[in-house]
């Protein structure tokens, strides 16, 4: 036989398959309309979204979820993962798309883009995109579980203790402040932040913002290193 080594599991999966060799189709319509694209993967499906649904010569290609890579008709070596990650890219090779309704823009087809995030799209090959637009835009952190600005880089240098927040003032509990500790920033479990402006003792900080309420936090001390607002 001209094809070899491939495997359908669902109504239509591999229903157009002619000389395509090691390709596996779970889900319903899943790769329906390939024909001679050879090691591809799908899995996902659904009625009008299928998953590789219209792959017919790509190679290569891996999507994971309803509708991922659905247009892709002769694009290779893409992965998708998430509800119709990468549906709307046709022709691009080397892609990543990780998050549902990831794709690109219109007509542009790049290739070697790497997209990330609910709704984030591509326009131009050999990118990195983090995030969609507007109200899917996304803040980045490194170092950082609560990022402030479009990047925030930070190290933590301290976090054993708790701490209670009144007006400019931070005392310590099972706290070793430090005078070192000035300058850093200082940010309470519930995400207030503030630049460490004093030391008084161990257990004793001042800072350039006032709050209060905040007692017994968990609290981190960081470098506040790269911002880009």
């Amino acid at each position: 036989s001209s094809r070899s080594f491939n495997t359908g599991v669902g109504t239509f999966s591999l229903g157009s398959n002619t000389t395509g060799n090691i390709n596996t189709a779970v889900g319903v319509a899943a790769l329906a309309s390939n024909t001679t694209g050879s090691a591809n993967s799908a899995f996902g499906g659904g009625f009008g979204n299928f998953t590789l649904g219209l792959n017919t010569t790509g190679n290569y290609n891996s999507a994971f979820g309803t509708g991922g890579l659905r247009d892709n008709t002769i694009g290779g070596y893409n992965t998708s993962i998430g509800y119709n990650a990468g549906a709307s890219s046709t022709i691009g090779n080397y892609n990543t798309f990780v998050g549902a309704n990831t794709g690109v823009h219109g007509l542009i087809q790049p290739s070697n883009t790497t997209v990330i995030g609910n709704n984030a799209m591509s326009a131009r090959s050999n990118s990195v995109i983090l995030g969609g637009e507007g109200s899917n835009a996304v803040n980045v952190g490194i170092g950082t579980s609560n990022p402030n600005n479009l990047l925030s880089v930070e190290s933590v240098y301290y976090s054993t203790g708790t701490i209670d927040w009144s007006g400019t003032s931070i005392t310590g509990y099972g706290t070793t402040f430090t005078p070192e500790m000035v300058g850093k920033r200082i940010r309470s479990l519930y995400g207030y932040s503030a630049t460490i402006t004093g030391y008084t003792s161990a257990t004793s900080l001042t800072v350039n913002t006032s709050l209060s309420g905040i007692t017994g936090a968990a609290f981190i001390i960081y470098n506040a290193g790269l911002q880009v607002t």
